[in-house]
């Protein structure tokens, strides 16, 4: 909607904007490959030789046509984990594998999947069986939207139709790419 008005807001102002409509959403204002923590309201940019290694990579978006309230998925995650999240050290060392490897492996983790699974089964049996055949996945924040990084079109293809198998014709699928 900015562009279409001439970029009438700022960086800044858009940022703040986005931050109100939830705390992770400044992360889509800027199109790159950025580092999110906190509870995604605190962005930094991924170093350069960082970036070039996602750029290009597909990514499969899915979501099943049922939402998963934000506040519930909170309430139960600080039930099943008082902490919250996992530790910090933990996060840090995924992100150093990632630093000194460049996978992506070490990266996949949701603290929210295992407390959202237990409600939503269709998402849990879904990411399971993706597992199950090497596919790359995981729920993206509280849910119900999910991910798959697909390593070839055959590994999309199998993608679509696992999913669409498990969640029928209302599911919401694209595919995209890291920019």
């Amino acid at each position: 909607m900015n562009q279409l008005t001439d970029d009438c807001l700022s960086q800044q102002a858009l940022l703040e904007l986005a931050a109100d409509l939830g705390s992770d959403c400044p992360f889509f204002i800027d199109a790159q490959p950025t580092l999110m923590s906190g509870r995604g309201e605190v962005l930094h940019s991924l170093a350069p030789e960082l970036a070039d290694c996602l750029r290009g990579r597909p990514v499969i978006l899915f979501k099943p046509e049922f939402g998963i309230h934000t506040a519930w998925a909170y309430r139960q995650l600080i039930q099943a984990q008082p902490a919250g999240y996992e530790p910090e050290a933990q996060a840090t060392e995924r992100l150093e594998q990632f630093r000194e490897t460049r996978s992506t492996d070490s990266l996949l983790f949701n603290s929210f999947e295992a407390v959202v699974g237990k409600k939503y089964l269709a998402i849990h049996c879904l990411l399971n069986e993706l597992r199950a055949r090497g596919i790359r996945c995981l729920m993206s924040g509280s849910g119900s939207c999910c991910f798959a990084l697909p390593k070839d079109e055959a590994e999309t293809d199998s993608i679509r139709s696992i999913c669409h198998n498990a969640l029928g014709s209302g599911i919401f699928f694209i595919e995209t790419s890291i920019r």
